[in-house]
């Protein structure tokens, strides 16, 4: 998910709403803070399966894989820990986003955890000092996320549920009177939008995954 972007935006935001202030000579402001919040929740399409089959699919890096589809790059670093890499559209530069993911699983209930460990700003090409401005604009701020999977039962029908959070908090240099509830609502609107966008098609990916892989594992056994 492009959280960076959203980010950006919220830059934009804030220069868009803040009221123009009087040039004086005054005290360095104060930085203000500034808190973006998004969730959503998303249930896959019903699929046939056995808890014997999910439990040993959840246990398989190209599981986690699925669920993290929407990544451009995705490194499995530990049995708990991946990282992902998104890249982010930028005139003139090449951006990363480098995140680590810690995976926790409970294979009795079929329940999986992502939480964010940390993110970075990477940029590799493009002039020195937009690279600099651009890494040290997207990391200042302070991202959370959270994403929990489950699985549910319908007879012999299984159903893959999400419940993702994201919250980003963000320094916005004090050179002007902000107002920070307009900015936090269309900046969390922005982050909705990017979870709404981006939640649904990893679970179809995992759900088509474990289909495929439990049809190759039942001609194995056959």
């Amino acid at each position: 998910m492009s959280l960076h972007l959203c980010v950006l935006g919220a830059c934009y935001v804030a220069q868009r709403v803040a009221p123009v202030a009087a040039t004086q000579r005054v005290a360095p402001p104060r930085a203000t803070m500034v808190t973006f919040n998004a969730r959503r929740q998303v249930t896959s399409e019903a699929f046939k399966a056995t808890k014997d089959g999910l439990r040993e699919w959840f246990g398989k890096p190209e599981c986690i894989e699925a669920l993290c589809s929407m990544a451009d790059e995705f490194r499995m670093t530990a049995p708990d820990r991946v990282e992902i890499v998104t890249l982010i559209p930028f005139p003139g530069i090449v951006a990363k986003s480098v995140n680590v993911l810690g995976v926790s699983t409970d294979m009795d209930t079929l329940a999986m955890n992502l939480t964010m460990l940390s993110s970075t700003t990477v940029c590799e090409t493009g002039p020195k000092w937009v690279r600099d401005f651009f890494v040290r604009i997207l990391n200042s701020t302070t991202s959370t996320s959270d994403n929990n999977i489950k699985v549910r039962w319908s007879d012999e029908m299984a159903y893959i549920e999400t419940d993702a959070t994201l919250n980003v908090q963000m320094s916005i240099p004090g050179f002007f009177p902000l107002p920070i509830k307009r900015m936090e609502q269309e900046g969390s609107a922005s982050l909705q939008n990017v979870l709404d966008d981006q939640m649904s098609p990893p679970l179809a990916k995992c759900r088509s995954a474990y289909l495929d892989w439990e049809a190759g594992r039942r001609t194995l056994l056959t």
